[in-house]
């Protein structure tokens, strides 16, 4: 191939490249660009399972919120039926552990099973009741997320992270297998 061949190729590649570069510079790095998108991942201050009208949500202690704490790990779940007529529920609580990831790994750790019960409970029209836990202790230096689960649904409830901010737990991720409403 002659020189100015080569050197002719070489430009129009360099050229094509800044072009493309200079055109896809002010667009942001993110997959969505507009805050009203579907495909954002919403933060749920306080998720909320439903199962057979009975709606359950997790508040927990702030104490023992922290996996630093040592401790057993408490958190307090509200049973509140909302139907008009009295109404069992059945549903699984599972608390994993994961490892905080590094920058030199390229995989991320499997979360390890640490704690896991199932129970129900009755409620008449209208009624709320209190439920407390008590699970193990939380290991040290490690993610620890609380699920509830139906057979339809299941949620994070809290997930705890030991490099976080002192303040209150942070809800990652909601998954449900039923169909999610679209906002109009």
């Amino acid at each position: 191939m002659p020189r100015s061949n080569l050197l002719s190729t070489a430009t129009w590649a360099v050229g094509s490249f800044s072009l493309a570069l200079a055109l896809s510079l002010p667009l942001t790095l993110n997959a969505v660009d507009r805050p009203d998108s579907y495909a954002l991942a919403e933060i749920i201050p306080n998720p909320k399972l439903g199962v057979n009208g009975i709606e359950l949500s997790v508040v927990s202690r702030p104490p023992t919120t922290q996996p630093s704490s040592g401790g057993a790990f408490q958190f307090t779940l509200r049973a509140v039926n909302t139907n008009k007529s009295a109404a069992t529920a059945n549903w699984t609580m599972r608390l994993t552990s994961t490892g905080i990831a590094t920058p030199l790994s390229r995989v991320p750790s499997f979360p390890l099973e640490i704690w896991k019960q199932d129970d129900t409970i009755t409620l008449a029209p209208g009624e709320s009741k209190t439920l407390n836990y008590t699970t193990v202790s939380l290991p040290a230096n490690r993610i620890s997320s609380l699920f509830l689960g139906s057979e339809a649904n299941q949620i994070v409830a809290l997930t705890m992270n030991p490099n976080a901010a002192p303040a209150s737990p942070m809800v990652v991720d909601v998954m449900t297998t039923a169909q999610p409403a679209r906002r109009p």
